[in-house]
């Protein structure tokens, strides 16, 4: 069997932009996102998170009559908040002021309608919201994006509820994981940097809620190791692409070793479940992992002399292998 040239060994997963070598791929998905479930916040963090900084700008600059009250909440004050792991955003939108009222109601029928492919609730899933709160009102993923009544949990009634409280003069918006992290389709389409979603209170890559993340490999002899763990059990998709060259001159790539006689460098084997047989001219290629223990994914090319780089994306299975070529 044919040996490929780049090994990617043992298991990992990545901190976009912030630990080691990484790559941003956009990631093209045909299928609209699932709406988000109900993710608890379980830690706090410095600031705010890239999709909630996106989707704050985005209604800032839309709605100009808007305002912001605010993203972060320190870990100290008051109970379980999603503005104190960043995925919270008070956008100001007051009741009284009549443009902002409109502004309001204008982006929750957008963001609650049914696109022309029939998808219900299309631009909160794409933008990964989790629940929304305007004006005595809560609309939530979790229950199909339905309006219902709504009462602080520190107030008895609506009348010894204060007009912040009750969400007269803002709409607070939460993000589920995904959305927060940039990862749904609405930032991918905008190219927002984004992060990796991990399993809650580790640092192992989530598969599902990951759409995409990436590093870049150079070649050479030492081993580019991702700054993220893979989870034992879990099924990942890999998709590499790029090209490098051997000591000999001979071009290769993830897959194919060339022409020629020793065009196949030395490296650890890897169980990878390779879903093309052939050498691909767009050096494209997807591979199905699945750990036996939890730990990072350790990737090479070639071995001294070696030149080039490769990226390695690891990919939901609805996003499109040639959304992610170079």
């Amino acid at each position: 069997m044919r040996r490929p040239p780049l090994l990617l060994l043992v298991a990992g997963v990545l901190l976009l932009g912030l630990l080691g070598p990484s790559a941003h791929g956009t990631g093209y998905s045909p299928l609209v996102d699932e709406p988000s479930s109900y993710d608890a916040q379980s830690s706090c963090t410095r600031g705010p998170q890239p999709g909630t900084v996106a989707l704050s700008r985005y209604l800032l600059r839309t709605y100009r009559a808007t305002r912001s009250l605010g993203l972060m909440r320190a870990c100290g004050v008051g109970g379980t908040s999603e503005h104190k792991d960043g995925r919270a955003f008070d956008w100001g939108a007051d009741v009284r002021n009549p443009r902002q009222k409109r502004a309001a109601y204008a982006f929750l029928r957008a963001a609650l309608a049914t696109d022309a492919a029939g998808n219900r609730h299309a631009l909160a899933r794409r933008m990964g919201i989790m629940y929304l709160i305007y004006a005595d009102t809560i609309w939530s993923s979790y229950r199909d994006f339905q309006p219902r009544p709504y009462l602080n949990s520190g107030c008895t009634s609506l009348k010894r509820c204060s007009r912040t409280l009750r969400h007269l003069n803002h709409v607070h918006i939460s993000l589920g994981y995904a959305g927060a992290a940039a990862q749904t389709s609405w930032y991918r389409a905008r190219n927002v940097p984004s992060l990796p979603v991990f399993f809650a209170g580790t640092r192992e890559l989530d598969p599902a809620r990951t759409a995409v993340t990436g590093v870049t490999v150079p070649a050479g002899d030492r081993f580019t190791w991702t700054p993220f763990l893979l989870r034992a059990g879990e099924t990942y998709r890999l998709v590499v692409t790029g090209t490098g060259r051997l000591p000999d001159g001979q071009v290769t790539d993830a897959r194919c070793p060339g022409a020629g006689p020793g065009a196949s460098p030395g490296a650890l084997p890897l169980p990878l479940l390779w879903t093309d047989e052939d050498c691909r001219a767009d050096h494209t290629y997807e591979a199905w992992f699945t750990p036996l223990v939890t730990g990072p994914l350790p990737l090479r090319f070639g071995g001294p002399g070696s030149t080039g780089t490769f990226t390695v994306y690891l990919a939901r299975a609805d996003i499109t292998a040639a959304s992610l070529r170079r």
